[in-house]
């Protein structure tokens, strides 16, 4: 147990902006956020398919290397950014100033739901192959993505689709 001296003050409750609350990308009601910024950025992505998921780094303490491997999702039309492992909403220029980030790569939702499958986790993916190797999965996924879009003959978004036929039925309309 520790020991309150009488200067300490209890931690204050963070009141949430109604911008904040009313992201449809935004996990609610979760208490442990750290240390899962790739796989609530990818659910986050799944929710709402005006972000894009960016895998990067954030300046981090020395002992880490000054670098952490992290994950949030960009929303290009006004240029803010969503942290869900952080729960905050900030413009692009704003976060950039607080944590100096390096972009690896960015996802449509469906880049990132075939990453996903193909890898068998949240992310990062970027590391996990050469950089060749990556470009071509990038190039093929892309072809892919368009592929699907222009076969539906009604227009479906990616979670219909991977909901409808399930992981091995949407593997099956890509041709994985």
């Amino acid at each position: 147990m520790t020991d309150m001296t009488a200067s300490a003050k209890p931690p204050s409750k963070v009141r949430k902006s109604k911008e904040l609350l009313g992201l449809s990308c935004r996990i609610p009601r979760l208490r442990r956020r750290l240390g899962r910024c790739y796989e609530l950025s990818y659910l986050g992505l799944l929710a709402d398919a005006e972000w894009t998921l960016v895998h990067g780094s954030l300046r981090g303490p020395e002992s880490q290397g000054g670098w952490v491997g992290h994950a949030w999702l960009h929303r290009k039309s006004d240029q803010m950014i969503f942290d869900p492992a952080q729960d905050l909403l900030l413009s692009r220029f704003d976060f950039q100033l607080k944590h100096r980030q390096k972009t690896h790569c960015e996802y449509s939702r469906m880049q990132a739901m075939l990453f996903a499958t193909h890898f068998g986790h949240y992310g990062p993916w970027h590391s996990l192959v050469s950089e060749s190797e990556f470009e071509r999965l990038m190039e093929g996924f892309r072809k892919e993505e368009a592929s699907l879009i222009a076969s539906m003959a009604t227009p479906k978004t990616e979670l219909e689709l991977y909901g409808t036929l399930g992981k091995e039925g949407f593997l099956r309309a890509l041709g994985a």
